[in-house]
């Protein structure tokens, strides 16, 4: 920097002409503009003490977003182990779904066989006691009505 006391800070307004006929600055503009350097910090404007308020600020942001990703983070742990936990339920309910399915197959071909013997024996009964009177026992009038052309 450049000479930072309180007369070169307090630069007067230049209201005078910039450059000269060629382009380059006039000696009393490359002072005001020294000033101005000296008031802002310097060419790039920089500014210590807006350096440091700028680093806080970045600090309280990256620790408030390391804690909101720590927040996140368990939330998808507890998620995971919640998905987890739901889903062997899910497989568990899956599975004895499929064996009462299996046992309803089982006894709907149970009750298909026993509609089958019912009917062979309604069929057996209707036909033989017809024809009792000539057999000497139900299992020979079933035989008759068999051989019945």
């Amino acid at each position: 920097m450049t000479d930072t006391n309180t007369k070169a800070i307090n630069a007067p307004y230049f209201s005078g002409q910039w450059c000269d006929p060629s382009g380059y600055l006039t000696p009393l503009a490359t002072t005001v503009l020294r000033a101005l350097m000296n008031r802002t910090g310097n060419a790039p404007g920089i500014s210590s003490t807006d350096n440091q308020r700028d680093a806080a600020d970045a600090k309280a942001a990256a620790e408030k977003a390391e804690e909101d990703a720590m927040k996140a983070a368990l939330l998808g742990i507890d998620a995971g182990s919640s998905a987890a936990i739901s889903l062997r339920e899910a497989q568990r309910a899956l599975g004895l779904a499929q064996a009462a399915l299996f046992e309803a197959q089982v006894l709907r071909g149970h009750a298909l066989k026993s509609l089958e013997t019912a009917r062979d024996f309604a069929i057996i009964s209707g036909t033989a006691r017809g024809n009792a009177q000539a057999a000497q026992s139900p299992d020979e009038s079933m035989i008759f009505s068999i051989m019945k052309p």
